[in-house]
């Protein structure tokens, strides 16, 4: 049988140059650096070990690593037959590349965390990490927060949304990746307008939009992340444009309520 990608109950999302896949199934995270998250990409259940490896410019050795790695992982619908005698080989070959020096980019890599459930966190809503990504958005409206004095900020609506025909602008929870000056990145939670389909539970990310953090899940992050609004890159902006990493604020016509944007810049 050959190796076949999964797809289903995946949130993906692009962190510098690795691609970072979080499984609303197990609620485990894994983090896949540029060669395998290549490999995965191309795993569609016809190509072979031999011809995976001429597509993506990689050694048999390397790619048989990369599908045990990806396998391992839950990442695989259909899984590689291949004996364990072959996996031992490629541990080894890839392991005498390690030791001539090739560069640590061009091996596989897929680093995994489990995130806890709602449940072991005390979510007041169980089915926000386990809900299934939907369609992409257009929803890259500004997001309305109210700041009560001495109280958290909260997130009361939004401003200027285009969804398409039967889907409306909305705050709504998601889970999103979180990148944080110094290269880390966690798996977060928070509030964000997003368009929806009447009675949905919870929102999608598309473009560069401002997002409430609410929970942040791996490790402890710097002060002033959560409750506070940053800006998510969940699409690249257009062009050589970025995304900022702070959001503009602006009051409105009430002194406790602001607007939040981020523009491509």
């Amino acid at each position: 049988m050959l190796a076949r990608a999964r797809r289903r109950n995946l949130v993906t999302q692009e962190v510098g140059d690795d691609l970072v896949v979080y499984d609303l199934t197990s609620h485990r995270a894994h983090r896949l650096n540029p060669t395998t998250a290549l490999i995965w990409r191309h795993c569609d259940g016809r190509r072979t070990v031999a011809e995976l490896a001429e597509l993506v410019g990689r050694g048999e050795a390397l790619v048989g690593l990369a599908l045990d790695q990806l396998e391992q992982a839950g990442l695989l619908d259909a899984r590689l037959a291949r004996s364990a005698e072959e996996r031992a080989l490629s541990r080894r070959q890839v392991l005498a590349l390690g030791l001539a020096g090739v560069a640590s980019v061009l091996l596989p890599g897929c680093e995994s965390m489990t995130i806890p459930t709602p449940d072991e966190v005390g979510r007041r809503e169980s089915s926000l990490l386990r809900a299934a990504l939907q369609a992409p958005t257009r929803c890259t409206s500004s997001l309305l927060v109210k700041a009560p004095l001495g109280k958290p900020l909260q997130a009361i609506g939004c401003i200027n949304g285009v969804c398409p025909k039967g889907q409306t602008c909305e705050v709504k929870p998601v889970v999103f990746v979180l990148k944080l000056k110094g290269g880390n990145s966690f798996v977060a939670e928070g509030l964000a307008c997003s368009c929806v389909a009447p009675g949905a539970a919870v929102g999608s990310l598309s473009g560069c939009v401002p997002v409430l953090v609410e929970k942040v899940h791996g490790g402890p992050v710097p002060d002033g992340t959560i409750g506070h609004v940053v800006c998510v890159e969940s699409t690249k902006c257009d062009g050589k444009a970025t995304c900022p990493e702070t959001p503009t604020g602006k009051q409105t016509d009430r002194v406790d309520t602001f607007r939040f944007e981020c523009l491509c810049k």
